[in-house]
């Protein structure tokens, strides 16, 4: 009983393995959204960080308390959140 046991977990483990080494070793998911809108305007969006307020996600989970500092620069290169 014992060996049928053990058989088993060492067939199992086998096939855990070979279904390893067929499985590819890199996976990359993206996404992609197409928004009805004029490039500047969607760039003055994403530009600047106060304006990030607006429409992230992450900010209506914890309103309360939840707390933004923002650097001296808010946009282009080099602003900072």
């Amino acid at each position: 009983m014992l060996k049928k046991i053990l058989l088993v977990l060492a067939g199992l483990i086998l096939v855990l393995l070979l279904v390893g080494f067929v499985l590819p070793g890199k996976l990359e998911v993206s996404k992609s959204v197409s928004i009805n809108a004029p490039a500047d305007a969607v760039f003055e969006e994403i530009n600047d960080l106060k304006r990030w307020e607006n429409w992230q996600y992450w900010n209506t989970l914890d309103t309360a308390n939840m707390k933004i500092t923002y650097g001296d620069k808010t946009s282009g290169t080099g602003g900072i959140l």
